[in-house]
């Protein structure tokens, strides 16, 4: 509970990438205009898209594996002297 920071970050991070990501996907509005109209222009490049998802999932793996690298090394038993 004490890395509140660190894990902002993390989630920073992930929502960002991933709200790039669908940022400038067709809206429900422009997908009505090209049904009713017939007139269906060519798909968009995702190139980008796919890179920024990419970065979401590594943010979330990057973040696990901290986790869980974290907890491995916590000492549960106190060393005495």
């Amino acid at each position: 509970m004490g890395r509140w920071l660190e894990g902002t970050i993390w989630a920073g991070l992930f929502i960002t990438a991933f709200y790039l990501a669908s940022a400038d996907s067709p809206t429900a509005i422009e997908l009505a205009d090209y049904g009713r109209t017939g007139n269906v222009p060519p798909p968009y490049p995702r190139g980008a898209e796919w890179i920024l998802l990419g970065l979401a999932a590594l943010f979330w793996l990057a973040s696990l594996g901290v986790t869980i690298w974290r907890r491995a090394n916590l000492q549960t038993v106190p060393k005495s002297d």
